[in-house]
């Protein structure tokens, strides 16, 4: 009998320092990617409560902060908070507590989502706070403006010079699904619509192309199209087919 609880002792003994270890290797490494770092772990940590909401994008997907993905450290940490339960849940069972496991478990989800909602909606705060700060008191030509500067005047000349409703063909060689580029291509296309509209649809035929930061772009504007618009650049161009052009002039 002695014997048996000297061996359910020892079964014990092992049994904890083995998911104490693995759970000091977890946290260890842990503090070692912290440590290794590009960027201050202060800054890492003030950037995850402003980048965990990103506008215009998934937030189940973990951004980029300091050419690290912030899943890594909440692996760690999922991982580290599992072992350490478990080992809890192994200590209480054995001075006979009354605990469930997956009881444990369901609380460590609910937590660990409870935890990720909680600095999402910080972020958002954040987020909101420096928006309205920044855009407080202005018109919304001016809002327009400080959100996309770079074309947004552009724009507003092709407006003026267009007249009608088009359809455009939009040719670009920047990828359309990563920014800043793919801003940068929805800024036009709300901006643009619904005069010419290459997104959605706005009643009209094909007649228009637009060149989009494109590499020798004058090569692409066939003969029929008439050259509307350029920025000094070239990086922005717009071209209507000449007959329809005539057309609205008639």
């Amino acid at each position: 009998m002695e014997q048996n609880k000297l061996k359910n002792h020892s079964f014990l003994f092992y049994e904890y320092l083995i998911y104490t270890t693995v759970a000091t290797i977890s946290l260890f490494t842990f503090f070692l990617i912290i440590k290794t770092m590009p960027i201050p772990l202060d800054v890492f940590l003030s950037k995850m409560l402003t980048r965990l909401y990103i506008p215009s994008q998934n937030i189940c997907i973990p951004p980029q902060i300091g050419e690290l993905n912030i899943q890594i450290f909440w692996c760690f940490f999922i991982i580290f908070l599992s072992l350490t339960s478990f080992l809890l849940y192994k200590i209480l069972k054995n001075n006979g507590k009354n605990v469930s496991f997956p009881k444990i478990i369901n609380n460590i989800c609910v937590a660990y989502i409870l935890i990720i909602a909680l600095l999402q909606q910080i972020s958002r705060d954040n987020f909101l706070r420096k928006q309205f700060h920044y855009l407080k008191g202005k018109t919304t030509q001016e809002k327009y403006i400080s959100i996309a500067p770079s074309f947004y005047h552009y724009v507003e000349e092709v407006k003026n010079l267009v007249k009608g409703r088009h359809t455009a063909t939009l040719l670009t060689d920047k990828k359309q699904d990563k920014d800043p580029y793919m801003f940068f291509h929805r800024a036009l296309s709300y901006y643009l619509y619904p005069t010419i509209s290459f997104r959605y649809k706005n009643n009209s035929k094909e007649d228009s192309i637009i060149l989009f930061y494109k590499k020798n772009p004058l090569n692409y504007i066939p003969k029929e199209y008439k050259l509307i618009f350029a920025s000094p650049d070239y990086n922005f161009i717009v071209a209507i087919k000449k007959d329809v052009l005539n057309d609205r002039l008639d």
